[in-house]
C-alpha cells in the first residue's frame, strides 16, 4: 500500500509539470512577475518644452573697442573733435517812426489828491501815408486815455489825452501804451505822467 500510494503522487507531480512546460502563457506570466523592468533616462529622454518666446535670451553685448596703443617712437595724429558752429541770428532792423511826438513825459508837478488833471500828448505824422491809431490805454484804472480813431494824413498831428485820478499821496508815475496801424506785434509807443499827489486842506 504504501508503493502505491507514492507511485500515485509521482504520476499528480508528472502531471502538473507537464501542464505547466505546455502551457506559455502562464510560464511568460511568471517570468515577468520575476524580472523587474527598469528603465534608464537615456532610454527615455525627457522631453521639455520651448520657452524661448516667452523668456527671450538677452542681446549680446558688443565687444569693446580695443585702444589703439602707438608704437614707439611713431606719433599718431591728433583727431580733433568737430563743433558745429551756431551762427547767431541778424539783428532786427530797426524801423523808422511813423509818428513824432512833442514829449513822451507828461509832468503834472504838485497836484491835489481826489481832483482829476489832464495833461495832452501831442504827435505828427511823419510819413507819405494816412496812419491810424489802432490803441491807447493806460498801465492803470487810475488813467483814462482818449483819442481819435480818425486816420492822420502823412504831414498832419493828431493828440492823445491823459486823464489822472489820484487816490494816494506821494510823488507817482504812470505810463501809457500807444499802437499804430504801422506797429507790428512786439512794437509799441510808451508815455509817461508823472508827478506827485498832496493832501489840500
Amino acid at each position: 500500500m504504501k508503493n502505491v500510494g507514492l507511485i500515485i503522487g509521482f504520476c499528480l507531480l508528472s502531471v502538473f509539470v507537464n501542464a505547466q512546460i505546455n502551457n506559455p502563457l502562464a510560464t511568460e506570466r511568471d517570468r515577468l512577475k520575476k524580472t523587474k523592468v527598469v528603465s534608464t533616462p537615456s532610454e527615455f529622454p525627457e522631453v521639455l518644452p520651448d520657452r524661448s518666446e516667452v523668456f527671450p535670451t538677452a542681446p549680446a553685448k558688443p565687444s569693446p573697442v580695443p585702444k589703439t596703443t602707438p608704437l614707439p617712437g611713431i606719433e599718431l595724429p591728433e583727431v580733433k573733435e568737430k563743433k558745429e558752429v551756431v551762427k547767431p541770428k541778424p539783428a532786427k532792423k530797426k524801423k523808422d517812426p511813423v509818428l513824432s511826438w512833442e514829449t513822451a513825459n507828461y509832468n503834472f508837478g504838485t497836484i491835489d489828491k481826489g481832483k482829476p488833471v489832464t495833461g495832452v500828448f501831442k504827435f505828427k505824422n511823419i510819413t507819405e501815408k494816412p496812419i491810424f491809431i489802432t490803441q491807447a490805454k493806460g498801465s492803470c484804472g487810475c488813467t483814462g486815455v482818449k483819442y481819435s480813431e480818425a486816420p492822420i494824413l502823412p504831414g498832419e498831428s493828431g493828440k492823445i489825452i491823459a486823464t489822472y485820478d489820484a487816490k494816494d499821496i506821494g510823488p507817482f508815475k504812470k505810463s501809457l501804451t500807444v499802437i499804430t496801424s504801422e506797429d507790428e506785434e512786439d512794437e509799441k509807443t510808451t508815455l509817461y505822467i508823472l508827478g506827485e499827489v498832496i493832501w489840500k486842506f
